[in-house]
Protein backbone atom coordinates (compact mmCIF):
# COMPACT_ATOMS: atom_id res chain seq x y z
CA UNK A 1 0.00 0.00 0.00
CA UNK A 2 1.42 3.16 -1.05
CA UNK A 3 -0.10 5.43 1.89
CA UNK A 4 1.93 3.47 4.06
CA UNK A 5 5.89 3.53 3.69
CA UNK A 6 9.13 3.85 5.65
CA UNK A 7 11.67 6.30 5.71
CA UNK A 8 15.01 7.20 7.85
CA UNK A 9 15.15 10.37 9.52
CA UNK A 10 18.62 11.09 11.38
CA UNK A 11 19.70 7.76 10.86
CA UNK A 12 15.77 6.59 12.74
CA UNK A 13 13.08 4.53 11.32
CA UNK A 14 9.61 6.61 10.70
CA UNK A 15 6.79 4.85 9.63
CA UNK A 16 4.95 7.58 7.53
CA UNK A 17 1.07 7.12 7.36
CA UNK A 18 -0.45 9.54 4.55
CA UNK A 19 -3.61 10.16 4.48
CA UNK A 20 -3.96 13.31 1.91
CA UNK A 21 -6.59 13.45 0.11
CA UNK A 22 -8.32 10.48 1.09
CA UNK A 23 -12.20 9.48 2.57
CA UNK A 24 -13.19 8.21 5.51
CA UNK A 25 -13.23 4.44 4.09
CA UNK A 26 -10.19 4.69 2.84
CA UNK A 27 -8.70 6.19 5.73
CA UNK A 28 -9.73 3.23 7.92
CA UNK A 29 -8.43 0.96 5.29
CA UNK A 30 -4.76 2.75 5.79
CA UNK A 31 -5.07 2.33 9.55
CA UNK A 32 -5.90 -1.28 9.24
CA UNK A 33 -3.30 -2.10 7.31
CA UNK A 34 -0.40 0.19 9.03
CA UNK A 35 -1.93 -1.89 12.10
CA UNK A 36 -1.08 -5.08 10.49
CA UNK A 37 2.38 -3.51 9.74
CA UNK A 38 2.91 -2.75 12.92
CA UNK A 39 1.89 -5.58 14.87
CA UNK A 40 3.76 -8.23 12.49
CA UNK A 41 6.87 -6.31 13.08
CA UNK A 42 6.84 -6.31 16.46
CA UNK A 43 9.01 -3.45 17.61
CA UNK A 44 8.53 -0.21 18.69
CA UNK A 45 7.53 2.53 15.75
CA UNK A 46 7.83 6.35 15.33
CA UNK A 47 4.54 7.35 13.01
CA UNK A 48 4.11 10.27 11.14
CA UNK A 49 0.65 10.98 9.60
CA UNK A 50 0.07 13.30 7.18
CA UNK A 51 -3.06 14.97 6.51
CA UNK A 52 -4.43 17.73 4.33
CA UNK A 53 -7.28 20.24 3.99
CA UNK A 54 -9.45 17.42 2.03
CA UNK A 55 -9.08 14.39 4.64
CA UNK A 56 -12.18 14.77 7.25
CA UNK A 57 -11.87 13.40 10.76
CA UNK A 58 -15.17 12.14 10.85
CA UNK A 59 -16.38 10.23 14.25
CA UNK A 60 -16.29 6.58 12.95
CA UNK A 61 -12.74 7.31 11.77
CA UNK A 62 -11.95 8.85 15.32
CA UNK A 63 -13.57 6.20 16.99
CA UNK A 64 -11.56 2.69 14.70
CA UNK A 65 -8.25 5.35 15.66
CA UNK A 66 -8.96 5.08 19.04
CA UNK A 67 -9.74 1.04 18.78
CA UNK A 68 -6.57 0.77 16.68
CA UNK A 69 -4.39 3.33 19.18
CA UNK A 70 -5.32 1.32 22.19
CA UNK A 71 -4.29 -1.87 20.70
CA UNK A 72 -0.97 -0.32 19.22
CA UNK A 73 -0.26 1.94 21.41
CA UNK A 74 2.48 -0.56 23.55
CA UNK A 75 4.31 -0.74 19.88
CA UNK A 76 4.20 3.41 19.63
CA UNK A 77 7.43 4.90 20.66
CA UNK A 78 6.44 8.50 19.14
CA UNK A 79 3.41 9.71 17.16
CA UNK A 80 2.99 12.86 15.20
CA UNK A 81 1.13 14.53 12.39
CA UNK A 82 0.85 17.32 10.00
CA UNK A 83 -1.81 19.00 7.77
CA UNK A 84 -4.54 19.49 10.70
CA UNK A 85 -6.84 22.62 10.47
CA UNK A 86 -7.10 24.88 13.89
CA UNK A 87 -10.85 22.73 14.36
CA UNK A 88 -9.19 19.02 13.31
CA UNK A 89 -5.97 20.12 16.36
CA UNK A 90 -8.04 20.80 19.09
CA UNK A 91 -10.02 17.56 18.17
CA UNK A 92 -6.32 15.99 18.63
CA UNK A 93 -5.60 17.73 21.68
CA UNK A 94 -8.66 16.17 23.44
CA UNK A 95 -8.34 12.64 22.29
CA UNK A 96 -4.67 13.43 23.39
CA UNK A 97 -6.15 14.15 27.17
CA UNK A 98 -9.57 11.88 27.28
CA UNK A 99 -8.63 8.70 25.09
CA UNK A 100 -4.68 8.21 23.68
CA UNK A 101 -2.42 6.62 26.31
CA UNK A 102 0.64 8.42 24.62
CA UNK A 103 -0.10 12.05 22.85
CA UNK A 104 -0.19 12.30 18.78
CA UNK A 105 1.73 16.03 18.28
CA UNK A 106 0.40 18.40 15.51
CA UNK A 107 2.94 19.83 13.90
CA UNK A 108 2.66 22.44 10.93
CA UNK A 109 5.57 20.77 9.06
CA UNK A 110 6.98 17.54 8.04
CA UNK A 111 10.17 18.50 9.25
CA UNK A 112 9.23 19.35 12.86
CA UNK A 113 7.26 16.64 13.18
CA UNK A 114 10.24 14.16 12.26
CA UNK A 115 12.48 16.61 14.49
CA UNK A 116 10.04 15.73 17.27
CA UNK A 117 10.43 12.27 16.32
CA UNK A 118 13.93 11.50 16.19
CA UNK A 119 14.84 13.39 19.26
Amino acid sequence: MKEVRKTTYQGKEVLVIDFSGRKENEMIEIVNYAGLLIVSENKPVRLLAILNEKNRLTPLFLRHGEKYHAEMYKFIEKHSVVGLTKVQTWIIKGLNTFSFKKPLMPFDSIDKALDYLTN
